[in-house]
């Protein structure tokens, strides 16, 4: 059951039952706080950009380095630059096709580049081709986007197959120093735990039930990556977030990456359980590893 209700007129995001036992879940994904104005004008600009990809035969690239605030009027003169430049590389691809053409466009307002890019299916892996003289050479970008050539009835499955897609261009955009988010990756390791760890306990009362159901949280969260080769972490974690709260059969921190064996994006689980009743049978937890949450 999907949005189960909860205690304290709360809901939780789903209800199951497994095993003759019934399980509540509470699922999250911790995000850095930006203003609404921003993340509506970043999806604007991520919209009007992939709309012009639209209408070119051939997969686009977009990658947008912000010097300033983003604005209605600044989407205006990107928009517009992205055009201009979308048009330049569709016409040096179509005189040569083998190649690969790229173009980058400066001005006060930021720096565009726009570059003919490889066919990615839906779900693939995130590549972002760049000018090499654009700003980032990572892929640290603030917000993406992706959109497909092929007809949106292929997407959707109605007629034809993902498979038979032209590809999927896509847009980056990386924010000025003043609005996009700290690298939290860089700071302390205990102290980022500690942090999560209250993030998480403030959302265990939406898996709180009136009905008795054993109640688990799974969070995406880069410390994912911490726990591994560091099992005393883990514990101090697991006994904060588990063992301390009455009900709770179980936490599972997750990450979503790349698998190059599979061709596809999976997910790293890493199950913190309770040492008693309540607790997540490993069998699920094995079950969730294999096929994904």
């Amino acid at each position: 059951m999907l949005e189960p209700p909860a205690a304290e007129g709360r809901l939780s995001d789903l209800s199951f039952k497994y095993e003759g036992r019934r399980y509540r879940a509470e699922c999250f994904r911790p995000t850095y706080k930006t203003k609404v104005e921003v993340v509506y004008e970043l999806a604007r600009l991520a919209q009007d950009c992939l709309e012009i990809a639209r209408g070119y035969p051939v997969v686009l690239s977009i990658a947008i380095d912000l010097n300033g605030k983003p604005t209605v009027a600044a989407r205006r003169e990107l928009v517009s630059a992205v055009n201009d430049a979308s048009r330049q590389v569709a016409e040096d691809t179509s005189q040569k096709p083998e190649t690969f053409p790229t173009v980058l466009m400066t001005g006060p307002i930021g720096t565009v580049s726009v570059t003919r890019a490889v066919a990615t299916q839906l779900g693939g892996r995130r590549i972002v081709l760049r000018h090499p003289s654009f700003p980032h050479t990572g892929d640290d970008w603030d917000y993406f986007a992706r959109a497909g050539v092929g007809e949106v009835a292929a997407a959707s499955g109605i007629h034809g197959t993902v498979e038979g897609m032209d590809g999927l261009s896509h847009f980056a955009v990386w924010l000025p120093p003043g609005l996009h988010r700290a690298d939290q990756s860089k700071e302390d390791p205990d102290v980022s735990l500690e942090r999560l760890g209250r993030k998480i306990e403030s959302k265990l009362g939406q898996a709180r039930s009136t009905t008795g159901e054993h109640r688990f949280l799974v969070v995406d969260v880069w410390q994912t990556r911490l726990r591994d080769g560091l099992p005393e972490r883990g514990e101090r974690l697991r006994r904060k977030v588990v063992e301390s709260h009455q009900g709770v059969a179980g936490l599972l921190m997750v990450r979503r990456e790349w698998k190059s064996d599979l061709g596809r994006h999976g997910y790293h689980i890493v199950p913190f359980l309770r040492e008693k009743e309540p607790r997540l049978p490993d069998s699920l937890v094995v079950g969730l590893k294999e096929r994904g949450p």
